[in-house]
């Protein structure tokens, strides 16, 4: 017990020194990264930049080892205080916030007893979410627009860990089709529909929305299985046509 602790603050004491050493060769030209639509600058490393350093750095290590042990290291429950400052202090310090954020919450709901504790990890990950589709807009690599993936993916773990906000899911769903199009993620896809289908199922939209639902989802994965083929990709194209009978089979109840 007293080497972890030593350990611990030798990790600390490290990481504060490269903080430092970070802070120190910050360019004042270059502390604000993004321009919000009101016009007003938003520095990168926050207002308190050694700190942002500091606990982007700490909260890494730990996921880092977690990460290593398959989700069985206890250096999890190192993980939650400094990642929470990030996640307030410094919300474009890195994208890996958002990205290991929701691993780190997904673990949280999935291993939670306490019914109105695992409400409030819910809640946490839509923000994260939310967040990440305010700050990151754009990848990060390629400069493309992403706001419809990442809303993908908020959309399946609402309709996973909260099947009560079905209409939330839909609407989450379907605004990510609708900005996605044909490059629509294939899992995305079949979440959409089976939102449909408990939509309708719940009287809040009328059940002529299925086959309409099963029409454009069917497109676009026949769109997607057509050029996967055409540009020899076979590994996607067959997951493509895992995607298509996954939706057929779902939908041969109301065919």
């Amino acid at each position: 017990m007293k080497m972890k602790v030593i350990n611990k603050m030798l990790l600390l004491a490290i990481l504060v020194l490269f903080a430092a050493m970070q802070a120190a060769a910050f360019n004042p030209e270059n502390r604000f990264d993004l321009l919000l639509q009101d016009g007003e600058k938003l520095p990168k490393y926050g207002e308190d930049s050694v700190n942002c350093v500091i606990n982007i750095s700490l909260y890494s290590e730990f996921y880092k080892q977690w990460k290593a042990s398959d989700q069985t290291s206890q250096s999890i429950e190192e993980v939650f205080k400094p990642w929470r400052w990030v996640f307030k202090n410094c919300p474009i310090g890195s994208e890996n916030t958002y990205v290991n954020g929701v691993n780190i919450y997904q673990y949280r709901i999935e291993n939670e007893k306490d019914k109105a504790k695992k409400e409030k990890y819910i809640d946490t990950l839509m923000m994260i979410y939310d967040q990440r589709v305010q700050y990151f807009p754009d990848h990060y690599k390629t400069g493309r627009p992403q706001v419809g993936s990442i809303l993908g993916r908020k959309g399946i773990d609402l309709y996973i860990y909260a099947p009560d906000r079905y209409e939330d899911t839909y609407n989450t769903l379907k605004k990510s089709i609708e900005l996605d199009g044909n490059a629509s993620d294939g899992t995305v896809l079949i979440y959409y529909f089976r939102s449909v289908i408990k939509m309708a199922r719940k009287s809040k939209i009328d059940s002529t929305a299925i086959v309409d639902a099963y029409d454009k989802t069917i497109d676009i994965l026949d769109y997607n299985i057509k050029g996967l083929e055409a540009a020899g990709d076979t590994r996607w194209a067959e997951n493509y046509k895992n995607f298509k009978g996954n939706i057929d089979a779902t939908f041969e109840p109301f065919a």
